[in-house]
């Protein structure tokens, strides 16, 4: 067995890896117990997570800013003249108002587009923390159903739903209705043009844990995205801002629970909500 604990030593808390390994020699059982500090992994890994982030973040403000800034030189050639001094009014022809217009216009959109931005981040660093009650998943199923009938029906879409007897989670239900409507929502953009769309929504429940399955028959997740898909600000949308799954893994984590993808029979998207019993 294998177990992530924190030790104190001179140094303080630190993280190792404890392995617990049987063996047998001349008929006797042994168990070898084996520490690793394994501090310098953790940071490396938290270093590649900020990189990526960073790098998204990057591209995403540049994204904006660089147009508003070749955008605001436009205006100012319109507006000046070769000494850069104000051009008379008589000197602006219409074309450059409209242009000039165009212009301020685009500019109002792209800003408008980066406040929107910064939104969803602090949306996503400043989640509340869940107000835990017993949830029935039949009332949050109908809820759901209810929810996105509108948008079933619009879009031409099966939902199919598959409960096992009366389940309940310990959970905060507006949040994890956000989730679901998150991942239903992602399906809907994927299913477009897709024969026979549908949709799946599930739950079971063993021992251990219970989860509920979200899946479609869409053309799933390429094999190169399936490791990014959860890091803030990452989308395989062309207008995604990369919020959704990466707020939906905050919800889960703050339940004590994870989500992960998994592997949908008919090949589309599927991703799975897993809460400890």
């Amino acid at each position: 067995s294998h177990q992530l604990v924190e030790i104190k030593n001179k140094e303080g808390n630190q993280p190792y890896s404890v392995i617990l390994h049987k063996i047998q020699i001349l008929k006797k059982s042994y168990r070898i117990i084996s520490f690793q500090n394994i501090k310098n992994e953790i940071e490396i890994k938290e270093l590649e997570a900020w990189n990526k982030l960073v790098k998204i973040l990057n591209h995403e403000i540049m994204n904006s800013v660089t147009p508003l800034a070749s955008l605001t030189d436009t205006i100012l050639m319109l507006i000046e003249n070769d000494n850069r001094d104000q051009k008379e009014l008589s000197e602006i022809s219409d074309q450059n108002i409209t242009d000039i217009k165009t212009c301020v216009k685009t500019i109002k959109k792209r800003s408008q587009g980066l406040l929107d931005f910064v939104e969803d981040y602090r949306k996503l660093s400043k989640l509340p923390p869940p107000r835990i009650e017993q949830v029935s998943l039949k009332e949050l199923f109908e809820n759901i159903s209810n929810l996105m009938r509108g948008q079933i029906e619009k879009h031409n879409i099966k939902l199919s739903v598959t409960l096992e007897n009366n389940l309940n989670i310990n959970a905060d239900p507006r949040q994890i209705e956000q989730v679901l409507i998150n991942m239903i929502n992602n399906s809907f953009y994927f299913l477009k043009g897709k024969q026979n769309p549908r949709i799946d929504l599930a739950a079971e429940e063993d021992n251990e844990s219970l989860s509920i399955t979200i899946s479609d028959n869409g053309p799933g997740i390429p094999e190169d995205d399936l490791e990014k898909i959860f890091v803030p600000f990452y989308s395989t949308k062309p207008a995604g801002t990369g919020i959704g799954l990466s707020l939906c893994r905050q919800i889960m984590l703050a339940h004590n629970g994870k989500i992960i993808h998994c592997r949908n029979t008919r090949k589309g998207a599927c991703f799975r909500l897993i809460f400890p019993v």
